[in-house]
């Protein structure tokens, strides 16, 4: 698909041998949202990444959009938590790899040690709003079992699903562990 920049405006776009398109054009804000749903009106999957003012910040941008698309957080989207998360990652990963050791790691090891499901059964309870019984039934499990799942959640991670703060704390380590493990699908050579 021909990509034409907005009229007035330069645009410098690669083709860097993996499948996709890389672009970077300098719009207004108010130019964002018409210039993605052009391009995916073509058939095109869009991540943008946040504005960057030194060009010397040119790759993390790229590495942004890269990161964004990898996860599925296409534009538009409710993806600004996880725009967040990768913009932490991209300055300083070991705060992101602590984020997910001070929330979910204990829960990590915790399934792999005993063969449960207890980070999968909390991301189907935060992916259904908190409802025991939704979750149950998108995991094909009687409601008592996610709540007993739940409350191992709480004792393995000092953590629960069910209060505000552990809720936030939770749910912010799963991103985390997205967003890790897609950089490392995306920087892994091979």
């Amino acid at each position: 698909m021909p990509v034409e920049p907005p009229a007035g405006h330069m645009m410098l776009a690669a083709d860097l041998g993996d499948g996709r398109l890389y672009g970077l054009l300098a719009l207004a804000d108010g130019d964002l949202d018409a210039r993605a749903d052009d391009l995916r009106s073509g058939g095109l999957e869009v991540a943008l990444s946040g504005p960057r003012r030194d060009p010397a910040a040119l790759h993390d941008a790229l590495r942004e959009a890269e990161l964004l698309l990898e996860l599925g957080c296409t534009w538009p989207g409710p993806d600004q938590t996880y725009r967040l998360l990768v913009g932490i990652l991209l300055r300083d990963p070991p705060e992101l790899e602590q984020l997910r050791a001070q929330t979910i790691s204990a829960l990590e090891a915790y399934d792999e040690r005993h063969e449960t499901d207890l980070l999968a059964t909390l991301e189907e309870f935060f992916s259904h709003h908190g409802s025991t019984t939704d979750t149950a039934e998108a995991m094909q499990l009687h409601r008592h079992t996610v709540g007993y799942r739940l409350a191992r959640v709480h004792e393995v991670s000092g953590l629960s699903p069910y209060e505000s703060e552990g809720r936030e704390r939770l749910s912010l380590g799963l991103k985390a562990r997205r967003i890790l493990a897609a950089y490392e699908r995306l920087t892994k050579p091979g």
